[in-house]
């Protein structure tokens, strides 16, 4: 959506089941993507976080929420980046929710349009718990007025696209409950609603268990906000869960002009530049051992490098 270097201004938001940082290249990863790609980063499963861990994430961003739970397994993340002039949150409107550090709820403002954000780790075991806890969310937002962006890990599929066999989600609980607070809040998968014929899966560590339970719902009222190809699905070979993505366009359709931007060429003498790719090339070997197809290793860590380059790269 960029015309003539004129860019839409953006707010870019990341839900991601991390499956736990307490592995230290685990972590020092996730730190990397939160600091390469700056936005909103609500994650999941982050397991017991001490001060330390939290300490660890405010390098990367600097304003982080997270609450524990047990058993450890649990754990949310919410982080805002600091330095958005045009994002503002309200610190005393977190919500940890349920105490059990599968829920964490707060404000913010994005270019003067209120929006409540919600990061959610359902319940894995049983519908019936998904269903308590389905039924929790619903009455805490029962009353709500501001429009919403719900993230996380549902832990169920609601669509026979979204599942492996591409049968229909059982009539379950847990799913009932689902829908209903959907239904009642208005909330659309966004995802689904722009890829009505698409199968994609966010979560599959075994063949039995390919499904996308990994979601972004909103609130009809932001659907414009969000075109088609703002809406995004981002494998992770650091999780068995991928990365979902939206942008936010700016409420008043403000734009920001950018100039065009060329490779200075003669980095490619630069020591420090080699180094720097020379790094970034290794550092991701590290997660993803034994693979031999260079057009994988590629396409995997792209994103990474392309960051690295940020603080080193210049015009000719």
């Amino acid at each position: 959506m960029t015309t003539n270097n004129i860019t839409p201004i953006t707010l870019d938001l990341y839900s991601w089941n991390v499956n736990g940082v307490q592995d230290a290249l685990k972590s020092r990863n996730i730190r990397q993507q939160m600091y390469d790609h700056k936005g909103v980063y609500l994650l999941q499963e982050t397991h017991y976080l001490s001060v330390r861990d939290i300490q660890r994430f405010n390098t990367a961003a600097p304003i982080c929420y997270q609450t524990n739970g047990l058993p450890n397994r649990n754990g949310v993340l919410l982080s805002i980046p600091q330095r958005n002039q045009n994002l503002t949150h309200i610190p005393s409107s977190i919500n940890s929710g349920d105490g059990n550090g599968r829920l964490l709820m707060i404000n913010i403002n994005w270019l003067g349009l209120p929006i409540l954000l919600v990061n959610i780790y359902a319940p894995p075991s049983t519908p019936s718990e998904r269903a308590l806890f389905f039924d929790q969310i619903h009455s805490r937002l029962l009353n709500e007025t501001l429009p919403i962006i719900m993230a996380g890990d549902f832990n169920c599929w609601m669509h026979p696209l979204d599942h492996h066999t591409n049968s229909n989600p059982a009539n379950t609980a847990d799913i009932n409950s689902l829908n209903s607070l959907l239904n009642s809040l208005n909330l659309v998968d966004i995802w689904r609603e722009y890829n009505p014929t698409g199968s994609r899966r966010t979560y599959g560590p075994l063949a039995s268990k390919i499904s996308r339970i990994d979601k972004f719902y909103v609130s009809e009222s932001l659907m414009p906000l969000i075109p088609p190809e703002f809406c995004t699905i981002i494998p992770s070979p650091i999780s068995d869960h991928s990365i979902c993505k939206i942008s936010l366009l700016a409420p008043n359709g403000e734009t920001i002009h950018k100039s065009q931007w060329r490779f200075n060429a003669r980095l490619l003498k630069s020591d420090n530049f080699k180094s720097c790719i020379s790094g970034a090339i290794a550092r991701f070997q590290q997660l993803i051992p034994g693979t031999s197809c260079p057009d994988e290793v590629y396409f995997k860590w792209y994103g990474q490098p392309k960051g690295s380059l940020s603080p080193i790269r210049d015009r000719p």
